[in-house]
This record gives C-alpha cells, structure tokens and sequence, in this order.
C-alpha cells in the first residue's frame, strides 16, 4: 500500500488531527495550504482557513507543507456563481460549492500534479469500501452533530478511491482531546458557518457591491391575487421564508397578519407574499441530479432527503427521469423549499446522492387555489 498522503491544512483543529492520526499510522504526511480568500478577505467564511496557523501545525508536526494560490478561482467559482444564482431569485448553498470545488477536487488536482494517489481532509464522513460489489459508498460521520456528509454526494467513484476521512468515526469531543494531546490548543468555536455568504452581516451590501445598478430593478410586493401591498429595490433583497423587515405598506389591522416571502414572479419583478401555510410543498422538481453509487434508476428509491448537512431528515420517493433530472415527493409538507437549494438523499445512514432544486409543485395550502 502507497503511504505517501497529501492533507488539506487549513490551519483548523480538524485537518490537524487528521494529519496527526495519519502520521502515526505510518504514513508520510504532506501538508497543503489553500490560499482562497477572494477579492475581500475579510468578507468570507475563511477564517478557519489560516495560513500561519497551517504553518505552525506543519512545524509541530515536522511535516512539509505546500502553498497554492487560488484567490481568483475561489471569486470565480464561488463568490461570482452565489451573485449569479442570488440575482436570480435562487437560495444557493455556496459552502456546497466551497467544499466540492475548492476543498476537495482541488486538493485531488494539487496531489495529481505533486504524484500522489490519496488526499486526506478534516471532513466529517465515512468513505467505506465495499469488497462484495467493488464500490465506494459514504456514510454519515459517527458525531451525527458534524456530520458533513451532505457535501459528498457530487464525487464520483474515482474520486471517493482516492480520498481518506479518518475523523469519521470520531467524534467532535475525541477529536479535540486528541489536538491536546498532541500539543495544540485553538479556540474550539474555529468551525466554519453554514451558508457562509448567505450570513454575512451586511449581506445585502456585499451583494450589491458586486452586482450593477441595472439589475437591481424596483418593483413591488403583492399577493397572489394581484393585491399591492409595498414596494422593493430589488428582489435579491429577499428570500423564500422571510417575514422580517418587509417593506409593507399596510394598514394597521392588515399587519396583525404575519405575512411572508413566498416566491417571485421574475416577468414584474413582483416579490409575492402571503401567510406561513402557504410556503409548504410536498414535491419539487430537481436537476444535476448524481448517484453516489449505481441504483436502479427505473424504480421509485424511497429515502430520505435532508436540506443541509445538520437539516433534519424527511422521509420521500425519488422519480428518476432523463438527463439527471428528478421528481422528489415528500410524505409530510416541507416549509420554505426554495429553487437553487441542494438537497441530499440517504438511506439510513449511507449517502446515495443528491441534486438541485429547479422548481416547486403541488403546493398543499388552499390558499393558492383562492388567490
């Protein structure tokens, strides 16, 4: 067995452990530090990603580490697609594409380039291998709290073959005893947010600061019936599911009514509103759809879907159609679906994949049917 292994050094405790572990079990450990902070540092979610951190670590570890420079890929893949998909009316997950693009099928490129068949990461996930059928299938993390197995479900086999998780049958707690043990202490609260970008504090002004005047066009808020009831500067200042600081221009009986944002109408440029039952939905139309392991795509796969590497999991029927599209159907409403959302599929607790969220249907609120 090669024990040559590249480990994605962030500077956080998790790929630190990873790298510890592996160096103990025998392998030679090479350290990679991405440098992926955009155009404004400050602006990211990287603060988990450290360089003089890294540095410290491979020093302690007495491993070398490599530096690649990917800040414009990072804008570009990353930053410039969230701004894309936000401007049109979609609720993307950039973390997915941080994760997928930058942290992973980077790391595999820079070990292609540097001649080493395994990476190694600080992810949360089981990457186990089926000797019977010959595959590699993902399972949750045993700390089902940092599981993030969700972000696995666009690799394909080749890559799972190369890719090594060894904290994913360890959990957050063992993991931090281990860094002591090892002599390093960092503050336990590193941990990147979710959805990073979606919650900046000044989310709306970093949006509009990349994107022209010319598309954020003005319209107005209304019901479905074609009630107006308060204007906008722009629709990518709101999202399915928000209630707080609508602009309503209602009286004072009508704002009793808790209202909120339950799609879009692109054509007017109308933000449409209503009350909290109509933002359930039983079904939606997915696309990009990927399968972690081969399945038998004529039949129904009954599983369960989760929104989010710690959502809470549904129970569902997946549809399979052509050009890896899908027809996903909930057994219980599901509030807030949103077009560009990814959603994961499982079977227990084995990943089996996963798509995007391209439309929704069959709203279950009468609601609709009045309006």
């Amino acid at each position: 067995m090669n024990k040559d292994i590249l480990v994605g050094l962030s500077g956080g405790i998790d790929s630190f452990v990873t790298a510890a572990l592996l160096k103990n079990q025998g392998f030679r450990v090479v350290g990679l530090y991405i440098r992926m902070h955009g155009k404004k540092r400050s602006t990211y979610c990287h603060e988990t990603f450290r360089e003089d951190r890294a540095q410290e670590m491979s020093h302690k570890l007495k491993i070398p580490l490599n530096v690649v420079q990917h800040d414009e890929m990072f804008e570009e893949r990353i930053v410039d697609e969230f701004i894309h998909q936000v401007v049109q009316n979609k609720s993307p997950d950039p973390c997915m594409s941080c994760h997928v693009e930058m942290r992973l099928r980077t790391l595999l490129h820079a070990a292609t380039e540097l001649g080493f068949q395994q990476i190694a990461t600080g992810h949360y996930a089981q990457i186990l291998f089926d000797t019977r059928k010959q595959i590699h299938r993902v399972h949750r993390a045993a700390d089902r709290a940092r599981d993030q197995s969700f972000y696995f479900f666009h690799l394909q086999q080749e890559e799972l073959a190369r890719i090594v998780t060894p904290l994913g049958n360890l959990t957050r707690s063992m993991v931090l005893k281990l860094s002591k043990e090892c002599g390093l202490e960092l503050p336990t609260e590193e941990h990147a947010r979710s959805t990073c970008l979606r919650t900046e504090p000044q989310f709306i002004q970093f949006i509009e600061s990349h994107i022209p005047v010319s598309l954020r066009t003005r319209g107005v808020l209304r019901f479905l019936n074609g009630v107006i009831a308060g204007q906008h500067t722009g629709m990518h200042r709101f999202y399915i599911g928000q209630s707080d600081q609508l602009p309503l221009e209602m009286d004072k009986q009508e704002k009793e009514i808790k209202l909120f944002v339950i799609g879009f109408h692109e054509l007017d440029k109308a933000v449409l509103i209503g009350e909290e039952e109509m933002l359930y939905h039983k079904e939606a139309l997915l696309i990009d759809v990927c399968w972690v392991r081969p399945i038998d795509q004529l039949k129904t796969t009954l599983c369960e879907a989760q929104f989010g590497p710690r959502s809470r999991a549904y129970s569902c029927s997946i549809i399979c159609y052509e050009n890896a599209t899908a027809k996903i159907m909930f057994r219980e409403p599901v509030r807030a679906m949103a077009q560009g959302q990814f959603i994961a599929f499982y079977g227990d607790d084995e990943l089996l994949g996963g798509g995007s969220i391209e439309a929704i249907s069959a709203p279950i609120s009468p609601l609709w049917s009045r309006t």
